[in-house]
C-alpha cells in the first residue's frame, strides 16, 4: 500500500507593532533566529521521532493585506522597549 507524503508544518510569526519604524533587519535578528532554529533542530528528533527531515524556510513578510485569518491564534507578547512605540 502506497501512502501520500505528509508534513507537519508549523508556523511562527513574530509580528512589529504597528508604529516601530526602525529597521529591525540586523545582525540581532538572524542570531534570535538561529537560536530558534537550532532548539528546533535539537529536539525534532525526539520530539517527532516519525519525521526523517526538518526543512526550514527563512522569509520576512510585508503583509498588507490578508484573508487566511481562519484558524489563527495570536498571542501577545509582553511590552518591552523594543516592541512599544515611544
Amino acid at each position: 500500500m502506497r501512502t501520500a507524503p505528509r508534513r507537519l508544518k508549523l508556523t511562527f510569526e513574530f509580528c512589529v507593532a504597528n508604529g516601530i519604524s526602525k529597521n529591525i533587519q540586523d545582525r540581532h535578528l538572524e542570531r534570535a533566529v538561529d537560536k530558534i532554529e537550532t532548539s528546533v533542530r535539537t529536539m525534532a528528533a525526539e520530539a517527532f521521532p516519525w519525521a526523517d527531515r526538518l526543512e526550514v524556510t527563512r522569509e520576512w513578510n510585508y503583509a498588507w493585506w490578508s484573508d487566511s485569518d481562519y484558524g489563527q491564534q495570536t498571542y501577545d507578547l509582553p511590552k518591552n522597549d523594543f516592541n512599544s512605540p515611544t
